[in-house]
């Protein structure tokens, strides 16, 4: 998937935000994909620090990391927690996360994952149709395992569906070659 999404010569570059099983989660995912370079970003840098050593890539500061989305041809949230849907939906800016998808300018996929009294909730409902009105794609969620041993509607999607919709999101079928795409990761809490 990882050639198909970034073409056979193009840019494997690769920055995952967050340091928690998700992140880890994610970025394992994409080096058995065939990913060259990852970089690692987390508000605690040792974190970052952490989890890129154990799989190979770089760190770098949260703040850092955050400049990449200028230059990203596609946005990932995963997960997109039902607080995180909420300040995009509203166009709330309060961290450098939000801050840097308000103004950002490229496709936005986002897959949420919390427990499903969220996700059934009114104004959950409100901010996926709000979200979905202004473009943003959304990846699941779909029923499993939730955490503290819940189970129901809520899990994130899988990796593999995630960016399938990245690559609709860029356009399906084009040459990838030479993307640059942006995935956040992190805790559902």
């Amino acid at each position: 998937l990882a050639r198909k999404l970034f073409g056979q010569n193009g840019a494997r570059k690769v920055v995952v935000f967050g340091a928690g099983q998700m992140a880890r989660t994610a970025a394992e995912h994409l080096i058995a994909k065939g990913v060259d370079s990852l970089t690692v970003a987390n508000r605690t840098f040792e974190k970052a620090v952490e989890l890129a050593g154990s799989l190979g890539g770089k760190a770098a500061r949260f703040e850092d990391a955050l400049a990449a989305l200028h230059e990203a041809d596609v946005a990932v949230v995963a997960p997109a927690t039902a607080n995180t849907l909420a300040k995009l939906a509203l166009g709330f800016a309060d961290d450098l996360l939000t801050s840097t998808l308000l103004e950002s300018v490229c496709p936005l996929v986002v897959a949420p994952a919390m427990h499903t009294g969220m996700l059934r909730s009114a104004t959950t409902q409100d901010n996926l149709r709000m979200l979905a009105e202004h473009g943003v794609r959304i990846v699941g969620p779909v029923s499993g395992p939730l955490a503290a041993g819940d189970e129901g509607e809520g899990r994130m999607s899988e990796p593999e569906e995630i960016f399938a919709e990245v690559e609709a999101a860029i356009g399906r079928g084009a040459d990838l070659a030479g993307r640059r795409i942006l995935i956040t990761a992190g805790p559902t809490w």
